[in-house]
């Protein structure tokens, strides 16, 4: 490959680099925003604080979950938050990572090409935990209860945490 085709791909990859940061950083406020708006009293939207979940989160109070329901959902959101930290983790050490590379070897498209994969695959890998706890949660609400979740999930555009439960 001549150093033109070179330098055009090596173009093209930093455009989609920029294009993924932009669109990271956009859904970061996005979120941040809606949580502030929606933590006008902090103790009020919390469920999960320091590991110990009560019965007191407004998602669930909205769905009409019982306290025997939410008994059987309380286990999968910790197991959740406890993976969900480990895979945001995962993904940062991976964007460092892309970042790094593209800081000192930007000529390099074919590690560059991997560590995208990498970061990809980290954003997948936590995008499949949301997704699992909601088949798990799923499976311990009325059909009505699903609805309504699903309806909920919707308005708030289904940010990082589709619970009112914080990292632990």
């Amino acid at each position: 490959m001549n150093y033109q085709a070179r330098v055009i791909k090596v173009k093209r990859i930093k455009t989609a680099l920029i294009c993924l940061s932009i669109g990271l950083n956009i859904a970061f406020a996005a979120v941040a925003i809606y949580y502030s708006i929606n933590r006008q009293n902090p103790k009020e939207n919390i469920c999960c604080e320091s590991n110990i979940c009560d019965f007191n989160c407004p998602l669930h109070r909205k769905m009409g979950v019982s306290k025997k329901q939410w008994n059987n959902i309380k286990p999968l959101f910790m197991e959740y938050q406890k993976r969900r930290k480990e895979l945001e983790d995962k993904n940062i050490v991976a964007r460092d990572s892309l970042l790094i590379l593209l800081e000192t070897n930007s000529e390099d498209t074919v590690s560059i090409n991997r560590q995208i994969e990498k970061v990809a695959a980290a954003q997948r890998e936590l995008q499949h935990s949301v997704i699992n706890l909601l088949v798990k949660e799923k499976s311990h609400l009325s059909r009505t209860q699903e609805r309504i979740l699903f309806q909920l999930l919707r308005q708030s555009g289904m940010g990082r945490n589709h619970s009112c439960c914080p990292s632990p």
